[in-house]
C-alpha cells in the first residue's frame, strides 16, 4: 500500500504497543523464543514513538449514523470467521481486538454484527451457499468475505455489486489494499475488494526469513543492507546460496541433516517469484485480458529461479507428498538450523515457527534486478475479499460499517496480529519493522488467481514448469493454445457484465 493519507502500518503498530505498555505500567518484554536483539538495533523505530502525527491512529470520515438495531450479517467460511466475528473476549490479543472492534462499531452505529458461517471443508460449500441463497431470494447475508480463488466464478455470474456504488466506501483510504484492488478493477469496476478487515491478506503474505546466526557463521553480509541498497535480487540470491552447503552429519549424502543456503517448498511459494519480479500472468487492457507469460521477461525470470533451484549445491527443496515429506517439514528444517534462507507465509511465524530459539531476520522476496524500483510479493490465494450481493438492500449500512470496521482494523486488529505473530519482534528490532513495512507495501496480486478455473489454470503454469524443471519455451508452446481459448471465453463473460 502506498497511500500518502496516513502513516505506514508498522509506525502505527509501534505506537499501539507503546500505548499498551504505558497502560500496563511497564515496557515490553521480549519473548523468550524470539531470540536476542541484533547488535546495533534500537528498541523501536525513532519516528514511531516521537509523538508526531505518524503515531496517531487512523480516522474514517463516516458521519454519525443510527441504524436502529439492524443486523449486518457476513457470509464467511467457518475456518476464517475470526477475521469478522468472535463470540467473546478471551484474553488472546487478536481475538480480543476483533471483539473490541465489533463492540465499538455496534455501539457507534447501533447495529449488531453477525456471521453466517459455512463449513467449507472442500472449498465449494461457501460459494454453493451464496448461489443457493441468492437464487432463492433470501437475504441471509449482507456482505460476503470469500477466499479469492473462487470469487471469479461468482463475479462472472453477475452476483455482486460494484464497489463504486457502495456509499461511504472510500477505496483511496489507507485501510484499503490499493495495489490488490487496482489489479482486481476490470474496466473501471471493482466487484471484489480487499481492506484491512481481511487479516488473511497479511497472514498469507509471502516473505523470506534468514537465520542470523548462520549468516554470521558463514560470513554472509547483513541481508538488511542488501535490501535497503536495492541489491537483494534473484542474481544476488543465487550467488549467496549456490555454494552454501555443508555435509554437517558427515554421511556423504545431501539430506536434512546438512546445512543449506536455501530450504524451500516446491508448492505455493513458487507462485510469488513472478509477482516479486513485477511480472503479470494476466493483464487487463483496453481489449480485455491479455496473457503475459510469453514475454521475454517471464522467460528470464524462470531461468533465474530455475538456476537457483537446479544449478547449485545450496538448495534443499520439499514437495508436499513426495519422498515422505509434507509442506510443514521445511519449518522443522529451518528451526533446526538447516537453512540460511526460507520463504514463508506470515501466519507461520505465530504458529509453526513460534518456538524458534535463534534470531531471524525478515526480508521481502528478491527483485528481478536492481533496476526494479520496489520489492513486491504476493499472497497465497486463499485470503479473503469482500463482495456485496446484488440483492443487498441497506447499502448505506453496509458501506458505513465496512469503511469504519476496516479503519478500526488498521488501528487495532492489525497491530494485535503482529504482536501475536511476531512476539514483540517489531517493537524491539527496528530493521525488522522497516522490512515489514516494505513487505506489506509490496503486496500485489494477479488476475490469474481471481479467475483460476475460467483462465484455464494458467496461474499454475510457472510453478508446475519450474517444479518439473522443464524448458520454459516448449512447455508454454504446448499449453498456450488452450490458455488462449480459455481467456477468449473469459473476455466474453467479462464483456457481458457490462
Amino acid at each position: 500500500m502506498n497511500s500518502q493519507r496516513g502513516p505506514r502500518i508498522l509506525s502505527l503498530l509501534f505506537a499501539a504497543l507503546l500505548l499498551l505498555s504505558a497502560c500496563a505500567g511497564g515496557g515490553n518484554t521480549p519473548s523468550d523464543t524470539a531470540g536476542t536483539q541484533p547488535p546495533g538495533d534500537t528498541a523501536a523505530a525513532p519516528d514511531a514513538v516521537s509523538g508526531t502525527e505518524d503515531a496517531a491512529p487512523y480516522h474514517d470520515s463516516v458521519p454519525a449514523l443510527d441504524f436502529g438495531g439492524e443486523t449486518l450479517t457476513f457470509s464467511v467460511s467457518a475456518g476464517l470467521s475470526y477475521e469478522i466475528y468472535v463470540e467473546d473476549s478471551i484474553g488472546e490479543v487478536t481475538n480480543d481486538a476483533v471483539y473490541d472492534r465489533n463492540k465499538m462499531m455496534e455501539d457507534r452505529f447501533r447495529v449488531k454484527i453477525a456471521v453466517t458461517a459455512v463449513n467449507n471443508e472442500t472449498l465449494t460449500e461457501q460459494p454453493a451457499f451464496i448461489r443457493q441463497s441468492m437464487a432463492a431470494g433470501e437475504d441471509s447475508f449482507d456482505v460476503a468475505a470469500i477466499a479469492v480463488y473462487y470469487v471469479g466464478a461468482l463475479l462472472l455470474d453477475d452476483l455482486f455489486l460494484e464497489w463504486g456504488s457502495i456509499p461511504y466506501a472510500d477505496l483511496d483510504n489507507p485501510w484499503w489494499v490499493k495495489r490488490i484492488n487496482d489489479t482486481f478493477t476490470l474496466g473501471g469496476k471493482l466487484y471484489s475488494a480487499v481492506s484491512d478487515l481481511c487479516v488473511t491478506t497479511v497472514q498469507y503474505t509471502y516473505a523470506y526469513l534468514f537465520n542470523q546466526k548462520l549468516a554470521a557463521d558463514y560470513h554472509v553480509e547483513n541481508l538488511y543492507d542488501a535490501v535497503d541498497e536495492g541489491r537483494w535480487t534473484l542474481d544476488y540470491m543465487y550467488e549467496i546460496t549456490k555454494d552454501f552447503y555443508t555435509d554437517t552429519n558427515g554421511d556423504g549424502a545431501r539430506d536434512e541433516g546438512d546445512v543449506y543456503g536455501l530450504v524451500t517448498d516446491l508448492n505455493t511459494s513458487l507462485e510469488s517469484y513472478l509477482p516479486g519480479c513485477d511480472q503479470k500472468i494476466l493483464s487487463f487492457t483496453d481489449d480485455g485480458l491479455k496473457i503475459m507469460l510469453g514475454d521475454e521477461k517471464a522467460l528470464e525470470i524462470y531461468e533465474k529461479v530455475r538456476k537457483i533451484f537446479n544449478e547449485s549445491s545450496g538448495v534443499f527443496s520439499i514437495f508436499h507428498g513426495s519422498k515422505g515429506y509434507v509442506y510443514d517439514d521445511k519449518y522443522r528444517l529451518f528451526k533446526n538450523d538447516s537453512g540460511l534462507l526460507m520463504p514463508v507465509r506470515m501466519y507461520a511465524l505465530g504458529t509453526d515457527l513460534s518456538d524458534m530459539t535463534f534470531d531471524y531476520g525478515i526480508i521481502p522476496f528478491p527483485k528481478y534486478d536492481e533496476a526494479q524500483k520496489e520489492y513486491l510479493t504476493s499472497c497465497q490465494d486463499s485470503f479473503s475479499t469482500l463482495c456485496v450481493p446484488n440483492n443487498a438492500e441497506n447499502l448505506e449500512m453496509i458501506g458505513a460499517l465496512i469503511e469504519a470496521m476496516s479503519c478500526e482494523s488498521r488501528n487495532s486488529v492489525m497491530p494485535a496480529f503482529f504482536e501475536s505473530a511476531l512476539q514483540h519482534r517489531y517493537s524491539r528490532d527496528s530493521r525488522s519493522a522497516h522490512m515489514l513495512d516494505v513487505i506489506m507495501d509490496g503486496r500485489t496480486y494477479d488476475l490469474a488467481s481471481l479467475f483460476i478455473s475460467d483462465a484455464g489454470r494458467i496461474k499454475y503454469f510457472f510453478s508446475e514448469t519450474l517444479r518439473d524443471n522443464k524448458p520454459y519455451v516448449s512447455a508454454f508452446e504446448a499449453k498456450v493454445g488452450a490458455y488462449e481459448t480459455a481467456v477468449k471465453q473469459l473476455n466474453l463473460k467479462l464483456l457481458a457484465l457490462g
